[in-house]
């Protein structure tokens, strides 16, 4: 008689630095329009379309931040949650504040031209690249609502090329802090405006845990229950583009020993006091960042970013994406400095010995891996055929067809996350039996987004009716895509692709005298 046989690969990992969506190294491109800029003349000097899978994109607006008529903001409390309340909901009435049409198409040209390089972006509209938001930005709020209106629609048509939004346009460098508009309420307030008119697939961004649950409303707004169901909450991750600058992060944390929402009438200048110290905000961050991203600069302190404090961190922040360039003094020293303690990598021994910085390259989002893989036979088959082994009835043709559809082969294996974070979009997940060209996938109901990082596991499972089988033998292969760019996603099993073999099905003759 003949019966199934799999025979799993052997998995290993490889050291390669993965290229998959929305995750790695970044640069960072900045482009201000203004009525007559060569915006192809740009695009053909800075964007690469072989070397730019990532890139943080800012959009300086500051040639339209005219002087408008609207009602003002200010950085004192009862004047900012006066206008607030004053403020209209709308920018129809606001006409001639807007960005042009020339400044609209330039901007749409460039996500076009990221879309067709397959480049992901974050991005950033921002009125200030100098740390002196007072000097570019608009004197009214009415003109920020109308240009994140005009924004938003050129955003979402270009949602397939955009990760995530950073910030809300005002305050100095355009991470909200600093400037006219940068109240707690008036910052609420315009996370809000923007989160409602930007595509729910779009991630958003501020720069600190503590504005973060300003804008939520909660000291963890996010819990798997309502993880990427689309609402602000499920939406607003964090960037950090003080990383290891101190024991604060340049500012980021404060000096209180938890995590709260600070008071919506609490001038900027004391947030310090209540938001969290180093530890309470990296375990606040532990937790939001399972479920919204998180990444930044690393500026670089010899307390804080040297091996293997580094690796800790940055394992606790869930960190997905870093900039290439800043700072080179600690770039320079991860790549000088090896790793060392297994303990440490979370299980990817294959690293001991590589630099920090090769380490740290492998790990910036998510990192997949199969490490197991085997098959059984659908014990329903035994109800159908007594006295024989599962198989025979699918293969000797004694098998009327409803009895053959009653028996399934069961594929199961094991997917760990070695990266430092989850995948934060759901990918497409199939089996694929493969046999001289002709391939059949099956999906598999598999929801990655909530594989979490440094070594979270799940158990993928696949059941495929014995009468589907192609010929055997036949090469057994999983494979993920990410559907709203289309990209394949790469693999950490040697050698590093985007189709992981998981083994060979055969099919033997067996003799039934020797109990086979």
């Amino acid at each position: 008689m003949k019966t199934f046989h799999f025979h799993p690969a052997n998995f290993t990992e490889s050291p390669a630095v993965l290229k998959n969506p929305c995750c790695g190294w970044y640069r960072v491109l900045c482009y201000t329009p203004e009525e007559s800029a060569d915006v192809h003349g740009w695009i053909a000097e800075f964007l690469d379309p072989q070397a730019d899978s990532l890139l943080l994109l800012e959009i300086n607006l500051k040639n339209y931040a005219g002087k408008g008529t609207g009602q003002e903001v200010t950085t004192q409390k009862s004047h900012a949650i006066q206008s607030m309340s004053k403020a209209p909901t709308g920018c129809e009435a606001h006409a001639g504040q807007g960005l042009s049409p020339a400044a609209l198409k330039q901007i749409d040209t460039i996500f076009s031209a990221a879309e067709k390089n397959h480049t992901d972006l974050i991005v950033r509209f921002l009125y200030d690249t100098d740390g002196t938001p007072d000097r570019t930005e608009p004197k009214n709020i009415n003109q920020v609502r109308e240009h994140i209106g005009q924004l938003a629609e050129i955003v979402n048509t270009h949602a397939s090329c955009i990760f995530l939004l950073q910030g809300c346009l005002t305050g100095a460098y355009g991470e909200m802090h600093g400037g006219r508009f940068a109240a707690p309420a008036v910052q609420k307030e315009l996370v809000t405006f923007l989160a409602d008119r930007i595509d729910s697939s779009i991630f958003l961004a501020v720069r600190t845990p503590l504005l973060q649950c300003l804008c939520t409303g909660s000291p963890l707004s996010v819990t798997r229950e309502n993880a990427f169901d689309g609402s602000l909450s499920a939406r607003l991750g964090l960037f950090n583009d003080g990383l290891f600058g101190s024991e604060t992060d340049l500012g980021t944390y404060g000096t209180a020993s938890s995590v709260v929402v600070p008071p919506a009438d609490m001038i900027p200048e004391d947030h310090w006091k209540i938001a969290g110290n180093r530890e309470a905000e990296l375990a606040f961050q532990k937790k939001l960042c399972t479920y919204v991203p998180n990444g930044g600069e690393a500026v670089g302190n010899a307390s804080f970013s040297k091996y293997p404090a580094c690796i800790r961190d940055l394992q606790e922040m869930h960190i997905s994406y870093l900039n290439t360039e800043y700072d080179p003094a600690t770039i320079a020293s991860w790549r000088k400095e090896n790793c060392s303690d297994t303990e440490q990598l979370a299980g990817s021994s294959v690293f001991e010995g590589s630099s920090v910085f090769d380490y740290v390259s492998a790990h910036l989002g998510y990192r997949y891996i199969v490490t197991q893989a085997k098959t059984e036979l659908s014990s329903s088959i035994e109800a159908i055929q007594g006295d024989s082994t599962e198989a025979q009835i699918a293969t000797s043709g004694k098998a009327s067809p409803d009895q053959i559809s009653w028996c399934n082969i069961l594929f199961r294996f094991t997917l760990e996350n070695r990266g430092f974070a989850p995948a934060y979009r759901r990918f497409e997940t199939q089996l694929s039996l493969v046999r001289e060209g002709t391939t059949l996938s099956y999906l598999i109901p598999f929801d990655n987004r909530f594989l979490t990082g440094n070594g979270g596991k799940a158990e993928l499972t696949c059941s495929i009716p014995l009468r589907e089988l192609p010929a055997c033998p036949c090469e057994v292969r999983l494979e993920m895509t990410d559907p709203v760019s289309g990209k394949d996603i790469q693999f950490a099993n040697e050698p590093a692709e985007t189709s992981v073999f998981l083994g060979i099905l055969n099919q033997e003759q067996k003799n039934a005298s020797n109990g086979a």
